[in-house]
C-alpha cells in the first residue's frame, strides 16, 4: 500500500517525475474592517503535568502560530 500512495520515494526502476513545485494562490487581502491576528500557542506538558498553573515555566513551548485577518496567512 505504501508504494501506491508513494510514501517513500519511486521506486528504483523508475526515474522520479520532473515537476515543478507550485504554492497554492493566496487569496486576496481583505481590507475590510480592522486586522485581527490569531494567536495559538501549544505547550509540551499540560498544566496538571508540572503541579499547576504556578509552574508555566516548567510547561515548554511546543509550537505557536499567528494568523492574520487581512492577509489570510499564517
Amino acid at each position: 500500500m505504501s508504494e501506491q500512495l508513494g510514501l517513500f520515494g519511486e521506486p528504483e526502476d523508475q526515474e522520479p517525475a520532473k515537476t515543478a513545485k507550485q504554492e497554492p494562490a493566496k487569496p486576496a487581502k481583505l481590507e475590510t474592517g480592522p486586522r485581527v491576528q490569531y494567536f495559538d500557542l501549544e505547550t509540551q506538558k499540560s498544566a496538571d503535568d508540572v503541579g499547576g498553573w504556578g509552574n508555566i515555566h516548567k510547561m515548554g513551548l511546543a509550537v505557536g502560530v499567528v494568523w492574520d485577518s487581512q492577509d489570510q496567512d499564517y
